[in-house]
C-alpha cells in the first residue's frame, strides 16, 4: 500500500552506480561529477567493505554507499529523504526486512527535517506529507501520521487558495476521502 505507483517507478536514471575498487556511488547524472576526494574517502570510510568484480553488489550496501558519498558533496533533507524512499522500495523488492525498517526510519528523519526547514515547494508538500504519513503508518506511529496526514491536506487547500496545482492532487483527495 505505499505509494509508489503514484511517484514513480525506477528508471534508468534513478539507479545506483557504485565503483567496485574505490566504494563510490551515485546516481549515473552525478557518477562523473568532480568532488573532493580527500572529503568522499572520509565519509566512505564508515560503509565498510568493497566487493569483488565476480559477485553481485547488494542494493542496500550500493544505497548506504550513495548516502555517504552525498552527505560528502552536502545534498539537504529533501534530497536524502528521496534517496531513502527508494532505498525502502529496493530492500522492499529484495524483501530484506531490516533494510526496510532502517531505510524507512531514515526516510522519516530525513522528510521530517525537510518538511521543518521548508525545503518542499508548495506544490509538492501535500504529496511528500502525504508519503511521510503513509510511512509513518507502516512504522507504527498512527498519531504522528495522522498529524502528517491533516498536513498533507491543510497543504492542498492551501495551493488551491493560491491557485498552484498541487502534484498528485486527485489522488490525495481520493485517499483523504477513504480514509
Amino acid at each position: 500500500s505505499d505509494l509508489r505507483p503514484y511517484f514513480g517507478h525506477y528508471k534508468q536514471k534513478d539507479r545506483i552506480w557504485i565503483c567496485r575498487y574505490c566504494g563510490y556511488a551515485s546516481y549515473g547524472a552525478d557518477f562523473f561529477k568532480p568532488f573532493n576526494k580527500r572529503k568522499m574517502s572520509e565519509s566512505l570510510k564508515p560503509v565498510g567493505k568493497l566487493y569483488p568484480s565476480y559477485n553481485a553488489i547488494p542494493s542496500d550496501y550500493k544505497f548506504l554507499a550513495a548516502n555517504a558519498a552525498y552527505v560528502a558533496r552536502g545534498k539537504n533533507p529533501k534530497f536524502f529523504g528521496r534517496l531513502f524512499l527508494r532505498a525502502m522500495w529496493s530492500a522492499r523488492e529484495e524483501k530484506k526486512d531490516i533494510a526496510i525498517q532502517s531505510f524507512r526510519r531514515a526516510a522519516i528523519l530525513a522528510m521530517r527535517l525537510a518538511a521543518k526547514r521548508k525545503l518542499f515547494a508548495l506544490q509538492e508538500l501535500p504529496a511528500a506529507c502525504l508519503q511521510l504519513a503513509d510511512i509513518l503508518r507502516q512504522e507504527g506511529q498512527w498519531a504522528e501520521s495522522r498529524y502528517w496526514l491533516e498536513r498533507s491536506y491543510h497543504s492542498l487547500e492551501k495551493a488551491n487558495k493560491a491557485k498552484i496545482k498541487a502534484r498528485y492532487a486527485r489522488f490525495i483527495n481520493r485517499w483523504i476521502l477513504q480514509i
